[in-house]
């Protein structure tokens, strides 16, 4: 007798389509170097791969810019802004020296050092200014701006004068400085030296305990005149004495280290002045020179 079998029946795998085997690797697999980019993963095969839709050239932007005329506009408006700064840059720097020599003091040398040193210290400005304002491109430059730049082109040669002048001006108003300063410590000298040689003579000529008792107070610059006691007045006299001689020493040397620290200043700040004025002028003639553009372009235009 068979007994029914517990195993599941299996299912009937005759109606399943039959799955497709891959294809056999009938060609030598493909070994990267080290250092080489490997192929971007798509998800499809290499040959059926389709070039991204949104992948324009990197440069379809410039030839529509090209083509319509773009490019060119934005390039005129950067060369519009760059000269309307430097006319600003130009016009500033001349309100500002303005005001710097307004109202002149032209017997004060010290006013004259410090106006050149401000004028050195700002030429930035006027320079950078006319740079902007002849840096140009190529284009068309309009009949009334090109008479402008004309009267514009000589502004460098006024300034390369004035820098240049100040040269001179500098060096002599720097040796009239220095001997004024010197003037006045050598006449503070002679005063001090004058008030501590009469104490000198009044301490000589004091016999009396009261008489160096007033002496004593005008050299410590004491309140009151203090008590001596009459066997004190000779070793105080002699005391006295030799502190008179110590501070008569003592404001010579001080007053000649001030004029020889007053020189030395004198001289760095005339060096460094001299030197940037000379530069600043040369700049300003090679200003000049390389904008004679401007200057023969406005002649052909007013000739016409």
């Amino acid at each position: 007798m068979n007994r029914p079998s517990n195993r599941p029946k299996q299912p009937d795998r005759s109606d399943r389509p039959e799955r497709p085997r891959r294809p056999p690797l009938n060609h030598p697999q493909r070994i990267h170097q080290p250092g080489e980019q490997l192929p971007e993963i798509t998800g499809e095969s290499p040959t059926k791969a389709k070039p991204r839709q949104n992948a324009a050239p990197l440069n379809q932007f410039a030839e529509e810019n090209d083509a319509t005329g773009f490019g060119e506009w934005i390039e005129h408006n950067s060369y519009s802004l760059v000269t309307w700064i430097g006319y600003g840059l130009l016009g500033l720097a001349l309100i500002d020296f303005t005001f710097t020599l307004v109202p002149p003091r032209l017997f004060d040398p010290g006013w004259q050092l410090d106006a050149v040193g401000q004028l050195v210290g700002k030429v930035w400005a006027p320079l950078l200014g006319m740079m902007l304002i002849f840096f140009r491109g190529r284009g068309r430059i309009g009949e009334l701006e090109i008479k402008i730049l004309g009267w514009v082109s000589w502004i460098p040669m006024i300034f390369a004068v004035v820098y240049l002048l100040l040269i001179p001006s500098t060096v002599a108003n720097s040796y009239r400085l220095d001997k004024n300063n010197r003037d006045q410590a050598n006449t503070q000298l002679v005063q001090r030296t004058q008030q501590i040689s009469q104490l000198e003579t009044t301490l000589a000529e004091a016999n009396t305990a009261q008489e160096v008792g007033i002496v004593v107070a005008q050299v410590n610059r004491l309140p009151g005149i203090p008590r001596i006691e009459p066997d004190q007045v000779e070793p105080l006299k002699q005391e006295l004495l030799e502190q008179l001689a110590a501070q008569k020493v003592a404001v010579e040397t001080t007053t000649n280290t001030n004029i020889a620290i007053s020189q030395k200043k004198l001289l760095k700040n005339a060096v460094r002045q001299v030197i940037s004025t000379l530069l600043a002028g040369l700049l300003f003639l090679k200003i000049w020179q390389l904008s004679n553009w401007a200057r023969q372009y406005s002649n052909v235009v007013r000739n016409q």
